[in-house]
């Protein structure tokens, strides 16, 4: 029988690094709140521009970034608010040409940014309607891109209300674009160089992310939290974490909540052709335990210490793509050890993320012209409770059913 000391002593270099070990990633989102997404994504618009007093560049490559917060899931008829936060970034080309007349600064107005919502009752709306959006003051550089964040300063735009009649998916993507740029000298007045930037609505636009809508579980509006600072992804490139809760049944033992907040990577945003590859990567996550699960095993096993836990099952499902379910755990599980049994304990999947990552899934895109989606199903695996000596009390193996409707990871669009 090892000395209470030495068994504090044991348990505490078992559960070492156990409560700290957690997944910022992808590209650093951080946890995705319960019911909420976070998407981030970064495409290259095609714009007009006219320079006012000046003279018509014509068409422009002007990068676009968007962070927004929206909820995963929703009922029918319940309504909802995006939360936004944008960039755009101004190539060398026009930075340089304004800076040769003394500009040194950008500002203005964004006068129009439109936001698709296919499925919702209503199909668009415009982010800018009956406000005005200012663009705050960003340094111009002549030698590379500018970078103008709108609102900035960390502010978020909050669109909406949306809601959908009927079951389903709505889908967000961006429609046109306009906005007003001027130009500052180095003591922040205005020079003469005002230009009219009008990004038109592409025939196919990039879709952002997806919400499921089904059931009457409620009217109450949801309005997500505002975005923060924007984060920075690669180019051409969506990336996301959603949050929910998972009720596991840990074979009839106990029953509990169980946080979850998983993301991943869509490597492109262009579309795929009807019977191309559809990749999911950089998958990882947080499994987070609850206080009442916790307080319920405790309950029936007083002695329960931490847990090893292997994770076999995560069904990802798709619709307009095949097969129509796939399990991102490799084969043989992912375990992960100590983990200790506390109300807020985090198990990272895989326990190496963001380092390393779970390895890309791929479907096999459906009819041309319609939008894949994948989504989040079931979970499963099995649990080892142990004694604060790693002596093992009890092994037991756990379901997590799906959710109805599941939860939204990623829409893909088919050419």
């Amino acid at each position: 029988m090892l000395m209470p000391s030495f068994k504090s002593l044991l348990s505490s270099i078992l559960l070492a690094g156990a409560v700290v070990a957690q997944t910022d990633g992808p590209y650093q989102l951080g946890l995705a709140p319960v019911n909420i997404e976070k998407g981030v994504l970064n495409t290259t618009l095609n714009c007009n521009v006219t320079a006012i007093g000046f003279l018509n560049l014509g068409s422009q490559p002007i990068g676009f970034g968007v962070a927004a917060n929206l909820p995963g899931r929703v009922s029918v008829n319940q309504p909802f608010y995006v939360t936004a936060g944008t960039r755009l970034i101004v190539p060398k080309s026009l930075s340089s040409l304004a800076g040769l007349f003394g500009a040194k600064y950008y500002t203005g107005t964004v006068d129009s940014v439109v936001l698709n919502t296919a499925g919702a009752s209503t199909a668009s709306i415009d982010a800018a309607k009956g406000t005005t959006i200012n663009i705050p003051a960003a340094p111009l550089n002549s030698n590379g891109v500018s970078v103008l964040e709108v609102p900035g300063g960390g502010n978020s735009l909050t669109v909406g209300p949306i809601k959908a009649t009927k079951a389903g998916t709505v889908i967000l993507s961006f429609g046109q674009i306009s906005a007003t740029v001027k130009t500052l000298d180095k003591d922040r007045k205005a020079t003469f160089i005002t230009a009219k930037v009008v990004c038109p609505a592409q025939k196919r636009p990039t879709s952002l992310a997806g919400i499921a809508v089904g059931g009457s579980d409620s009217t109450s509006t949801i309005t997500p939290p505002g975005v923060g600072a924007l984060p920075t992804i690669p180019a051409d490139k969506t990336a996301g974490v959603t949050g929910f809760n998972y009720n596991c049944d840990f074979s009839g033992f106990v029953q509990g909540v169980v946080r979850v907040s998983l993301g991943g990577v869509k490597p492109t945003n262009a579309q795929v052709r009807s019977g191309g590859k559809i990749t999911l990567s950089q998958g990882q996550g947080n499994i987070i335990l609850s206080d009442d699960l916790v307080n319920q095993i405790k309950s029936i096993v007083s002695i329960a210490d931490h847990t090893t836990l292997t994770l076999t099952t995560f069904n990802v499902v798709a619709v307009n793509a095949s097969p129509a379910t796939q399990n991102i755990i490799p084969s043989g599980g992912i375990t992960v050890n100590n983990v200790p049994i506390q109300g807020g304990a985090v198990v990272t999947v895989p326990p190496t993320a963001p380092q390393t990552t779970l390895p890309d899934i791929n479907f096999t895109a459906g009819a041309s012209g319609s939008t894949a989606f994948l989504s989040i199903a079931d979970a499963a695996g099995n649990a080892s409770l142990r004694d604060a000596d790693d002596n093992e009390i009890l092994a037991i193996d756990f379901t997590c059913a799906a959710l109805s409707p599941n939860v939204p990871v990623f829409p893909y669009d088919i050419q």
